[in-house]
This record gives structure tokens, C-alpha cells and sequence, in this order.
């Protein structure tokens, strides 16, 4: 509940930082500082009032939206997490737009080795209070961390954080900002409403913990796509499709990239998922032993996501933000239909397949809307994947856990082929292969190496 407020605190700021920053941090370094401070100011603004109303009508969401009364005191807490939730947001995409991505790196790996000392103590001492104050000290130090890192790096560029004439780039607020958090609004508020739907069933909240232990995998799975996500956006930002032709070549490029690196990584690990999924859920006790449905409809939800996961920077590096967010509006509708329909006959089940759907139809908009600048075989090489992914979890539901565990290894091997020939292009097969083909050399050029 805290993190949808914060969405909506964020104001799609932290994107408009990343956005902005990438774009004039060369060319206008000036104006690069002016929009920090102006999206800065708004941050502060904008996530101080939300944070007040938490602590205002914290009784009030815990009784009648949540169901539960003995949440308000955690809702409190929250409100502190909220603001340094939004102002990190601006921090990590400021470093975003100077390409910082080592730093961003540094940043995250300190604030997590300290999340797990400071919550794990929390919870200890202080039970469900500890862990919330334990998130709380985790997002100061992350907030500590970035002010660091963004200081070193900002100096380093030329781009100076400043308020004066700020006002001038109000327009893209307009432009940029609000489509963003009204994108942000559309999907992020609709998967909780999703949450709250299943919630507020018979043993509702037995099946929303079913739900939240297979749902932990879709973080695992899109780790390593994500990283790659945050750093396609600066670099296609910083390209002018409009102008040279060699800018909207390099735009397409980098998005193959981004596209064939992300399903190298979601679609062979989503089949081990699905394949293994009785062994993983048999981890977690007895009683989620009934979730493997709900597993293999997170792991195709991660698949279809994976599909279509670098049309997102695309849409929001060529400004296209009101197109971003009516896609995503069209996304949350049809997921939550799907949750208000299914979720009293099919409990966890409901949530972990509806979003797979969603992300379906989301998909096939956004390739049609990017087909003049990735040409037409990305919306077929998209409609394949898809079309593999839901077939294999299909067939992971229709056979026995005994035979999918026999099935696991071929259907591996035949996605990472599918993946290198059928959903790449010439273009990215190359650029793997002359990689691959370095690191022998390398390694060959060390073997050579004396031993002193």
C-alpha cells in the first residue's frame, strides 16, 4: 500500500530525470542541472505532502481498504518510507541519465548488504514494527549512498543541480511527467486493487500469501532484464530518431539488443521454473504444495513480460509517454477484469495468470506502435515467443510433475536455440558470437602467458 502511494508521490519524476538528463547532459549540461533541481523540488513536494495524508488517514486505510485495523501504526511508519522512497527515485535516475551505471551498482549491493542485518533485526526485536523500521534505515542508507555517488558523478559531467529559471522546463511536467505517473497510476495501483479483489475472498488472505511466495520468482527472473532495461533507456534517449539515419539504425540496434538479451535470460530460466516448479513450492512447507499453478502462471507472466520488456524504455525514450500510458491503462483494465471474474472460483490462480493475458495484449500494441522503427520482424519474432512461451506452460500443466521433470532438459535445450535463431536478429547473432569469440582469444592469450 505504501509503495502505491509512492508511486503516486513519484509524479514519473524519477524517469523524467533519467529521460531529460540523458538528453542534454552533453549538449546542454545547464539544462540538465535545471531540470535535477526542478524534478528535485517537485519530489520533495509532492512525496512530504503524500506522506502527511498516510499518517493522517493511516486508521482509516487499514480499517476499511485493507481489512485490517492493527495496520495502522506499520502505515505510519511507511510514511517515512515513502519520502525516501521518492527521493531516491530522483537520485537513481539522475545517475541513470549520466550513464552512472557502476555506481548505480555500488549503491544497490551496499544498501542490500545492510537490508539484511537491519530488517532480520527488526524482526526480531520488534516483530512486523522492526521489519517496517528496518526498511525505513535500509532506504536512509540508500538515500546516503546515491547523494554520494551523484555527487561525484554529477561534478565529474558538468551537471550542477540548481533551482534558478526551473520554471522554464515546466513544460515537461506536461509532456513527460504526468503521462508517466499516469502510466505509473494505471498499472501499478491495478495490481494492487488485484491483491485487494483476491484479499477480500473466502480464505482470501491464505491465497494471497500462496500468490506472494510463487510472485517472489518474478523478481528473481527479471533481475538481470531489468538492469539491462535501465541502461537501454539512457542509451536510446540519447539518440534523435527524428534526425540522422544513423541515430534511428543505432535506436533499432540497441533495442534487438535489449530484446534478445532479456529473453536469453527470462525464457530458459521461466521453463526451469515451470518444470521444477513442485521442488521449488515443496520448499516452502506442506501447505504450498497446491501453488505449482500459481508458479507456472508467474513464470509465463515473467516470460510474456520479457517479450515485450524493451518497448518500455523505447515508448519513453522517443517522448511517446501519453501512448505509454494509454497502453498501460488498456493493461490494468484487462487485468483486473480478468482478476474480478476468476478470483472466486480460482483463487491464487486468478492473479498469476490474468497478468500473463494483460501482458499479451500489451505486447501486440506496443510492437505496433514501434513498427516504424524495429521494421516488421520484431512484431513476429514477438508473436513467437509468445506463442512458445504459452505453449510450454500448458503442456507443464496437462502432464504429471514425474514427466516434466524428464521434460525439463529438452525443452531447455530447444529454448536457448529458439532464442539465438528465432527470436534475434543477424545483427545481435553477430555481436554474440564476436563476443564469445574474444573471450576465447583472451583466454588463449593468457594460457600463453609466462607463469611469472
Amino acid at each position: 500500500t505504501v509503495g502505491v502511494f509512492g508511486m503516486l508521490a513519484g509524479l514519473g519524476l524519477g524517469l523524467t530525470t533519467t529521460k531529460y538528463v540523458a538528453e542534454f547532459r552533453t549538449k546542454d549540461p545547464d539544462r540538465a542541472g535545471r531540470i535535477v533541481g526542478l524534478t528535485s523540488l517537485m519530489a520533495l513536494s509532492s512525496g512530504g505532502l503524500i506522506a502527511i495524508a498516510i499518517l493522517i488517514f493511516a486508521p482509516l486505510l487499514a480499517t476499511r481498504v485493507l481489512n485490517a485495523p492493527d495496520l495502522a501504526p506499520e502505515l505510519r511508519i511507511g510514511a517515512l518510507l515513502l519520502l525516501l522512497y521518492v527521493l531516491n527515485g530522483i537520485q537513481t535516475g539522475a545517475l541513470s541519465g549520466l550513464e552512472a551505471f557502476k555506481e548505480i551498482a555500488q549503491a544497490k549491493f551496499l544498501r542490500g548488504t545492510a537490508s539484511f542485518p537491519l530488517i532480520v533485526a527488526g524482526v526480531v526485536i520488534w516483530r512486523l514494527p522492526g521489519a517496517v523500521w528496518g526498511l525505513v534505515a535500509t532506504a536512509a542508507l540508500g538515500w546516503l549512498f546515491n547523494s554520494l555517488f551523484l555527487r561525484k558523478k554529477s561534478r565529474a559531467a558538468g551537471v550542477r543541480m540548481h533551482f534558478n529559471g526551473i520554471w522554464r522546463e515546466g513544460s515537461i511536467l506536461w509532456r513527460f511527467s504526468l503521462p508517466a505517473v499516469l502510466a505509473d497510476i494505471a498499472a501499478g495501483p491495478a495490481i494492487w486493487a488485484a491483491n485487494a479483489i483476491l484479499a477480500n475472498q473466502k480464505n482470501g488472505y491464505s491465497e494471497l500469501g500462496l500468490f506472494s511466495a510463487a510472485n517472489q520468482w518474478r523478481n528473481a527472473l527479471m533481475f538481470l532484464p531489468n538492469i539491462l532495461l535501465q541502461v537501454a533507456l539512457p542509451i536510446l534517449s540519447s539518440l534523435d530518431i527524428q534526425g540522422s539515419d544513423s541515430d534511428r539504425s543505432q535506436f533499432a540496434r540497441t533495442f534487438e539488443i535489449t530484446q534478445t538479451l532479456t529473453l536469453g535470460v527470462v525464457l530458459p530460466l521461466g521453463i526451469l521454473l515451470i518444470y521444477f516448479s513442485d521442488f521449488v513450492m515443496g520448499f516452502y512447507g506442506a501447505q504450498f504444495s497446491r501453488g505449482v499453478p500459481s508458479l507456472i502462471g508467474v513464470a509465463l507472466t515473467v516470460m510474456i513480460m520479457g517479450i515485450s520488456a524493451a518497448t518500455g524504455p523505447a515508448i519513453q525514450a522517443s517522448g511517446r509517454m501519453w501512448i505509454g500510458f494509454t497502453v498501460n491503462l488498456v493493461w490494468g483494465v484487462v487485468m483486473l477484469g480478468l482478476v474480478w471474474m476468476f478470483a472466486p472460483g480460482f483463487g491464487a490462480n486468478a492473479l498469476a495468470y490474468a497478468p500473463a493475458a494483460a501482458y499479451v495484449v500489451l505486447a501486440i500494441l506496443t510492437f505496433l506502435i514501434l513498427r516504424p522503427e524495429l521494421g516488421k520482424g520484431a512484431l513476429l519474432r514477438a508473436a513467437a515467443a509468445i506463442v512458445w512461451s504459452t505453449g510450454a506452460a500448458a503442456l507443464a500443466l496437462a502432464v504429471p510433475a514425474t514427466v516434466r521433470h524428464i521434460l525439463a532438459v529438452p525443452l531447455l535445450v530447444i529454448c536457448a536455440v529458439m532464442t539465438l535463431y528465432l527470436f534475434s536478429t543477424r545483427h545481435t547473432r553477430q555481436l554474440l558470437f564476436s563476443a564469445l569469440g574474444s573471450l576465447k582469444r583472451l583466454r588463449q592469450a593468457r594460457e600463453r602467458m609466462p607463469l611469472s
